[in-house]
């Protein structure tokens, strides 16, 4: 499967799935942190599923190996780090 393919499958999920997810939490008045993610949910469900797709045992070395070096310029977050 390409990975452009498998990223629009992912984001059309997400964009039918989030709000209806969040719709339904519920709130018990504690404040949330709310820290600037680095990556979208579409792009964390893409490398999981590449994950699952992969020979690779564990997840770690599949995101050292692959993901930082290979694919770093799918993802441009990475360009800040």
């Amino acid at each position: 499967m390409i990975l452009y393919q498998l990223f629009c499958d992912a984001d059309d999920f997400c964009a039918g799935f989030l709000p209806t997810w969040h719709s339904g939490l519920l709130a018990n008045g504690d404040k949330k942190r709310c820290k600037k993610k680095c990556l979208c949910e579409s792009e964390i469900i893409t490398i999981v599923v590449c994950f699952q797709m992969s020979g690779y045992r564990t997840f770690k070395w599949f995101y050292q190996k692959h993901v930082c070096v290979l694919l770093r310029r799918e993802f441009p977050p990475f360009a800040q780090l």
